[in-house]
Protein backbone atom coordinates (compact mmCIF):
# COMPACT_ATOMS: atom_id res chain seq x y z
CA UNK A 1 0.00 0.00 0.00
CA UNK A 2 1.02 3.28 -0.92
CA UNK A 3 2.48 5.79 2.37
CA UNK A 4 -0.73 8.33 1.03
CA UNK A 5 -3.00 4.94 1.37
CA UNK A 6 -1.61 3.92 4.42
CA UNK A 7 -2.11 8.00 5.62
CA UNK A 8 -5.63 8.06 4.54
CA UNK A 9 -5.97 4.82 6.68
CA UNK A 10 -4.52 6.00 9.00
CA UNK A 11 -6.52 9.39 9.22
CA UNK A 12 -9.73 6.79 9.05
CA UNK A 13 -9.24 4.75 11.85
CA UNK A 14 -8.53 8.04 13.90
CA UNK A 15 -12.16 9.15 13.26
CA UNK A 16 -14.45 8.38 16.09
CA UNK A 17 -16.89 5.94 15.27
CA UNK A 18 -20.90 6.32 16.64
CA UNK A 19 -21.78 3.29 18.71
CA UNK A 20 -24.71 1.48 18.21
CA UNK A 21 -26.42 3.13 21.06
CA UNK A 22 -25.69 6.42 19.57
CA UNK A 23 -26.58 5.41 15.71
CA UNK A 24 -30.14 4.08 17.61
CA UNK A 25 -30.71 7.59 19.56
CA UNK A 26 -29.84 9.31 16.39
CA UNK A 27 -32.37 7.35 14.11
CA UNK A 28 -34.48 7.46 16.64
CA UNK A 29 -34.77 11.31 16.99
CA UNK A 30 -35.00 11.53 13.18
CA UNK A 31 -38.16 9.48 13.51
CA UNK A 32 -40.12 11.13 15.93
CA UNK A 33 -38.94 14.69 13.69
CA UNK A 34 -40.32 13.02 11.23
CA UNK A 35 -43.40 11.70 12.24
CA UNK A 36 -44.24 14.87 13.91
CA UNK A 37 -45.97 16.90 10.95
CA UNK A 38 -48.25 13.57 10.81
CA UNK A 39 -49.37 14.33 14.23
CA UNK A 40 -50.61 18.31 12.91
CA UNK A 41 -52.22 16.48 9.27
CA UNK A 42 -55.42 18.46 8.50
CA UNK A 43 -56.43 15.90 5.73
CA UNK A 44 -55.88 12.26 4.60
CA UNK A 45 -53.35 13.81 2.06
CA UNK A 46 -51.10 15.51 4.38
CA UNK A 47 -51.19 12.68 6.49
CA UNK A 48 -50.42 10.37 3.64
CA UNK A 49 -47.38 12.73 2.61
CA UNK A 50 -45.87 12.91 6.12
CA UNK A 51 -46.31 8.76 6.02
CA UNK A 52 -43.99 9.02 2.41
CA UNK A 53 -41.53 11.20 3.66
CA UNK A 54 -40.96 9.12 6.98
CA UNK A 55 -40.75 6.23 4.96
CA UNK A 56 -38.52 7.69 2.36
CA UNK A 57 -35.85 8.53 5.01
CA UNK A 58 -36.31 5.43 6.97
CA UNK A 59 -35.59 3.33 4.12
CA UNK A 60 -33.36 5.60 2.31
CA UNK A 61 -35.14 6.07 -0.71
CA UNK A 62 -35.23 9.01 -3.31
CA UNK A 63 -39.08 8.96 -3.52
CA UNK A 64 -41.95 7.55 -1.82
CA UNK A 65 -45.30 7.26 -3.10
CA UNK A 66 -48.88 6.22 -0.91
CA UNK A 67 -51.48 5.67 -3.46
CA UNK A 68 -55.02 4.82 -1.45
CA UNK A 69 -56.67 1.75 -2.98
CA UNK A 70 -60.51 1.81 -4.35
CA UNK A 71 -61.32 -1.13 -4.02
CA UNK A 72 -64.88 -0.45 -5.84
CA UNK A 73 -63.20 1.19 -8.89
CA UNK A 74 -60.57 -1.43 -9.07
CA UNK A 75 -57.46 1.05 -9.31
CA UNK A 76 -55.27 2.80 -7.11
CA UNK A 77 -55.05 6.89 -6.83
CA UNK A 78 -51.74 9.03 -5.86
CA UNK A 79 -52.61 10.05 -2.02
CA UNK A 80 -49.28 11.35 -0.95
CA UNK A 81 -45.90 11.27 -2.05
CA UNK A 82 -42.23 12.61 -0.67
CA UNK A 83 -39.74 13.31 -3.16
CA UNK A 84 -35.38 13.90 -2.96
CA UNK A 85 -34.39 16.26 -5.40
CA UNK A 86 -33.09 15.34 -8.38
CA UNK A 87 -35.86 12.74 -8.54
CA UNK A 88 -39.22 13.51 -9.58
CA UNK A 89 -43.27 12.39 -9.52
CA UNK A 90 -45.55 13.31 -11.59
CA UNK A 91 -47.06 16.59 -10.05
CA UNK A 92 -50.69 16.16 -10.84
CA UNK A 93 -52.49 12.65 -8.40
CA UNK A 94 -53.03 10.22 -10.94
CA UNK A 95 -55.35 7.28 -11.02
CA UNK A 96 -53.52 3.85 -11.72
CA UNK A 97 -56.12 0.60 -12.71
CA UNK A 98 -55.30 -2.72 -11.35
CA UNK A 99 -55.35 -4.62 -14.62
CA UNK A 100 -52.60 -2.49 -15.89
CA UNK A 101 -50.75 -2.93 -12.73
CA UNK A 102 -50.93 -6.99 -11.79
CA UNK A 103 -47.92 -7.00 -9.46
CA UNK A 104 -49.52 -3.94 -7.50
CA UNK A 105 -52.15 -6.17 -7.10
CA UNK A 106 -50.83 -9.14 -5.89
CA UNK A 107 -49.57 -7.07 -2.98
CA UNK A 108 -52.75 -6.06 -2.57
CA UNK A 109 -54.34 -9.37 -2.20
CA UNK A 110 -51.13 -11.16 -0.51
CA UNK A 111 -50.03 -8.34 1.64
CA UNK A 112 -46.70 -9.80 0.63
CA UNK A 113 -44.25 -6.77 0.00
CA UNK A 114 -42.20 -7.03 -3.63
CA UNK A 115 -39.30 -5.66 -4.80
CA UNK A 116 -38.69 -4.88 -8.69
CA UNK A 117 -35.20 -3.84 -10.67
CA UNK A 118 -35.85 -2.66 -14.18
CA UNK A 119 -32.99 -5.15 -15.00
CA UNK A 120 -35.05 -8.37 -13.46
CA UNK A 121 -36.17 -9.87 -17.14
CA UNK A 122 -38.89 -11.37 -14.52
CA UNK A 123 -40.27 -8.38 -13.76
CA UNK A 124 -43.56 -7.10 -14.04
CA UNK A 125 -43.48 -5.02 -17.81
CA UNK A 126 -45.61 -2.42 -16.81
CA UNK A 127 -44.20 -1.67 -12.92
CA UNK A 128 -40.54 -1.89 -15.23
CA UNK A 129 -42.14 1.24 -17.67
CA UNK A 130 -43.64 3.14 -14.66
CA UNK A 131 -39.79 2.97 -12.95
CA UNK A 132 -38.08 3.86 -16.37
CA UNK A 133 -40.70 6.78 -17.16
CA UNK A 134 -40.06 8.40 -14.09
CA UNK A 135 -35.69 7.50 -13.91
CA UNK A 136 -36.37 5.11 -11.29
CA UNK A 137 -34.38 1.51 -11.22
CA UNK A 138 -36.39 -0.02 -8.15
CA UNK A 139 -38.63 0.30 -6.24
CA UNK A 140 -39.92 -1.87 -3.03
CA UNK A 141 -43.66 -1.92 -3.18
CA UNK A 142 -45.58 -2.51 -0.02
CA UNK A 143 -49.10 -2.79 1.30
CA UNK A 144 -51.10 -0.24 4.21
CA UNK A 145 -53.98 -1.87 5.76
CA UNK A 146 -56.76 0.05 7.99
CA UNK A 147 -59.11 -1.80 10.13
CA UNK A 148 -58.51 -5.40 8.66
CA UNK A 149 -58.62 -4.36 4.92
CA UNK A 150 -55.69 -3.06 2.44
CA UNK A 151 -55.71 0.64 2.36
CA UNK A 152 -53.21 1.95 0.01
CA UNK A 153 -50.04 1.08 -1.78
CA UNK A 154 -46.78 2.53 -0.76
CA UNK A 155 -43.92 2.46 -3.35
CA UNK A 156 -40.50 3.50 -2.10
CA UNK A 157 -38.24 4.45 -5.05
CA UNK A 158 -34.08 4.47 -6.03
CA UNK A 159 -32.71 6.28 -8.97
CA UNK A 160 -29.84 3.29 -8.51
CA UNK A 161 -30.38 -0.32 -8.88
CA UNK A 162 -29.61 -1.01 -5.78
CA UNK A 163 -31.34 -3.55 -3.20
CA UNK A 164 -33.72 -2.23 -0.61
CA UNK A 165 -32.61 -4.07 2.63
CA UNK A 166 -33.96 -7.64 3.98
CA UNK A 167 -35.59 -5.60 6.52
CA UNK A 168 -36.87 -2.55 4.23
CA UNK A 169 -40.45 -3.93 4.09
CA UNK A 170 -41.12 -4.71 7.46
CA UNK A 171 -39.80 -0.83 8.18
CA UNK A 172 -42.72 0.06 6.14
CA UNK A 173 -44.82 -1.90 7.72
CA UNK A 174 -44.13 -0.26 11.45
CA UNK A 175 -44.31 3.17 9.95
CA UNK A 176 -47.58 2.44 8.36
CA UNK A 177 -49.20 0.69 11.76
Amino acid sequence: MSSPNLALLSEMQSIPRATSLERATRSLAELVADLGPMQEAVDISDLLAGLAHAIRREVGADAVLVSRYDQQRDLVCDGGASVLAPATLNFVAEEYSLDDYPATRQVLDTGKALEISVSDPEADPSETRFLSDYGFSRSLVCRLVHSGAPFAIVEAYRTEDRPFRHDDSARVDVLCA
